[in-house]
């Protein structure tokens, strides 16, 4: 985390670069796939301190981390805090949730998922359906 926070908490000048939202979710991705999704986390509280707004990318790529370290509760979470930030979850936000709550055998909560995506208007086809089986 050191890297992380001397990037994004080091004073912006002329010299330097003023980190946004996409290195910020390069930084969270990285984090993510060596599994310290916690520190993820805490650059997203660092980047909404900044009055950064997070985008469908950064919430994508938290998503999956959250839910490859099988923190379903912090990932459900995530999801509704979504609308904090003006954000709809879309297809693939819903995909994600979907496709790890069946691999972890949580089927009750998929399922939960997959009702509220088709409330939402947002539809499986037959590509999305076959990952949900792999």
């Amino acid at each position: 985390m050191d890297f992380a926070k001397w990037v994004t908490w080091k004073e912006p000048t002329d010299n330097w670069l003023n980190p946004d939202v996409r290195m910020y979710t390069t930084l969270i991705d990285g984090f993510c796939k060596i599994g310290k999704v916690e520190a993820a986390q805490e650059l997203v509280s660092d980047l909404e301190r900044k009055d950064l707004k997070p985008d469908f990318i950064m919430y994508m790529v938290l998503m999956d981390g959250l839910c490859e370290i099988k923190s379903f509760e912090a990932a459900e979470k995530l999801f509704h805090d979504m609308a904090r930030h003006g954000l709809e979850p879309n297809w693939a936000i819903y995909t994600i949730l979907i496709c790890r709550l069946c691999k972890a055998g949580n089927m009750d909560q998929a399922l939960h998922f997959m009702t509220k995506m088709t409330h939402k208007g947002y539809q499986l086809n037959a590509n999305r359906y076959m990952r949900l089986f792999k």
